[in-house]
């Protein structure tokens, strides 16, 4: 008969922040609906909208994304949040194509640079820039 592994501690843990995060968001939805009632029956409302609502922002944006294409038409209900989408997915695939480019043509110079001189000269420029980054692990920090 196998016996079994007794649980990680880690796990207890995680079960507490799954049951306070599933609690928040419960509240940030029964708030956020205490604030849409009074809207739907053309009353001003009596709480405040809650600001944990914004976090589901991104959700909305792309299910907007995905109704663009299929409906041909920008959803009424918060074209910010298409915008807004979109806008994070342009700036993200210009910032991974510059970190791209930039890690790329810092090798290819490095590379370049490294046939063009000696063993010798290669760990004697390395080693003038003093910094333990550039440390050859053959030769010694303390030169």
């Amino acid at each position: 008969m196998e016996r079994r592994r007794p649980l990680p501690k880690v796990l207890p843990a995680r079960r507490i922040v799954q049951w306070v995060t599933t609690a928040v968001v419960v509240l940030i939805g029964v708030r956020f609906t205490q604030w849409v009632v009074p809207h739907l029956d053309a009353r001003w409302p009596t709480v405040d909208r809650p600001p944990g609502v914004e976090a589901f922002l991104p959700i909305g944006g792309m299910l907007a994304t995905r109704h663009l294409p299929e409906a041909g038409v920008v959803d009424a209900v918060h074209p910010a949040d298409l915008a807004i989408f979109l806008e994070i997915c342009l700036m993200s695939l210009v910032v991974a194509v510059a970190i791209y480019c930039s890690v790329v043509a810092a090798f290819r110079v490095a590379g370049h640079w490294r046939t063009q001189v000696t063993e010798a000269e290669y760990h004697a420029r390395l080693q003038d820039i003093h910094s333990p980054a550039y440390v050859h692990p053959g030769v010694s920090a303390d030169r």
